[in-house]
């Protein structure tokens, strides 16, 4: 069988300083990693005991091998990575400047990952797929990028998978106006949407949070999820908004629980409508219908 939950997206090699508190001008010893959202993402779902796969360019050199490898040591499937041997894997650094602000600095122009391609994807690949998972970010990488999300979110429709959105916006690669203008199609289609307030508030152009999430569910998302930092959670689907730390443990577990019935009951034939209310009023925050 196929994958149940399919992520398509970057993923990077990480140098980051061994003594992380130390800015890189000091030249100490730097550690290698590897980070993406999507393929963490399949990972995580790979841990929880569902069939994940990861879609992504690489490049076809020593980097984009450890990357691999790692991730299928996770049990995710990366037979539909492509290897490039002219695009190198992308690389970021994470530092510390002079007043101790953690810094991200990108070297991924011009990188394997930059040069997805829409025909890169099939519906072959996604015909057993009940949940696509992507990120904003992607779509600022490149056209071609964008193209490609747009053309995962067909597939992913077509087969009768629900759509979810992490906006991950990184307004250091694009304009707010251009994240807008790529990602308002794509929300409108997804089942849910995740974000950092601050990317809420700059994507929605508002100042309060709830007014930012109100926003996000009345595009088409049954439930929409910021993250807040120490403070955990804020959550609204339908006229329900939810915030606290108290929260995070059983809306967790209900999102968790949720998406596991949600995948069992499709695989199993049920209509999506019948699965799309079922999903919803186990949420909470979700109003049930």
């Amino acid at each position: 069988m196929g994958a149940e939950i399919v992520t398509i997206g970057e993923t990077m090699i990480l140098l980051y300083g061994e003594d992380t508190t130390a800015p890189l001008r000091f030249g100490e010893p730097l550690m290698l990693d590897f980070a993406g959202a999507d393929s963490n993402f399949a990972i995580a779902m790979s841990r929880l005991g569902y069939r994940a796969a990861w879609i992504s360019r690489l490049g076809d050199e020593p980097l984009g091998e450890l990357v691999l490898n790692a991730i299928a040591r996770e049990g995710v499937d990366v037979s539909r990575v492509i290897r490039d041997p002219t695009r190198n894997t992308g690389l970021y650094l994470k530092h510390h400047d002079a007043t101790g602000v953690t810094r991200i600095q990108y070297y991924r122009r011009g990188s394997a990952a930059s040069n997805l391609q829409p025909n890169d994807l099939n519906a072959d690949q996604f015909r057993d797929a009940r949940l696509v998972h992507l990120n904003g970010m992607t779509f600022a990488l490149s056209e071609s990028c964008a193209g490609t999300m747009r053309r995962a979110v067909e597939l992913g429709l077509s087969c009768g998978a629900m759509i979810s959105l992490d906006l991950n916006l990184r307004l250091q690669l694009w304009t707010i106006e251009s994240a807008r203008e790529a990602l308002g199609p794509v929300i409108q289609n997804t089942t849910a949407i995740f974000g950092t307030e601050e990317e809420f508030l700059d994507y929605f152009g508002v100042s309060d949070i709830d007014e930012a999430l109100v926003a996000a569910v009345a595009q088409g998302p049954r439930i929409a999820v910021a993250k807040m930092g120490a403070w955990g959670l804020h959550v609204a689907g339908g006229h329900r908004r939810r915030r606290g730390r108290r929260w995070i443990r059983r809306w967790i577990l209900g999102l968790v629980s949720s998406l596991s019935l949600s995948i069992r009951m499709l695989a199993q034939g049920e209509p999506m409508r019948r699965v799309c209310r079922r999903h919803a009023w186990r949420l909470p925050g979700v109003p049930r219908t």
